[in-house]
């Protein structure tokens, strides 16, 4: 019977998972004093970006053996370089899966995250919404 319960539990963690749903992800850079949304000239390599991003994240066993869900949004704001230089919390739904999220985005502060955004053919700092999604399957 216990080895029925590991195994169940580990099917469920195994089965858990935490992405970016890149659809939703709005670019705002600052023009003439105001935040103005803008989508870049190029696409964000989203592959390489969100393999940077995810490839650490645990889902909170608090969360998982109570089956808790849903997406945690990070204001992430990435300079002319692609370089993030700040993560914060936008909008959490479960404080374990909201510190969880913002761990492993404060992990890449100071890092290029992304290829420069560029905007009329100039880069530009940005700041977005990073939605962390967090779903049990």
């Amino acid at each position: 019977m216990k080895n029925l319960i590991i195994c169940a539990l580990l099917s469920w963690f195994v089965s858990s998972k935490c992405n970016a749903q890149e659809s939703t992800m709005k670019f705002f850079t600052e023009y003439n004093g105001t935040y103005v949304e803008f989508t870049p000239d190029k696409p964000i390599d989203s592959k390489n970006f969100y393999s940077k991003v995810f490839r650490n994240i645990k889902y909170p066993p608090i969360a998982m053996e109570n089956a808790i869900q849903g997406t945690v949004l990070v204001t992430c704001v990435v300079d002319e370089k692609g370089v993030l230089k700040s993560a914060d919390l936008s909008k959490g739904f479960y404080k374990p899966c909201d510190d969880e999220a913002l761990r492993i985005i404060n992990l890449l502060i100071n890092q290029q995250l992304i290829e420069p955004l560029l905007l009329e053919s100039n880069p530009v700092k940005a700041k977005f919404d990073l939605p962390v999604k967090f779903k049990l399957q």
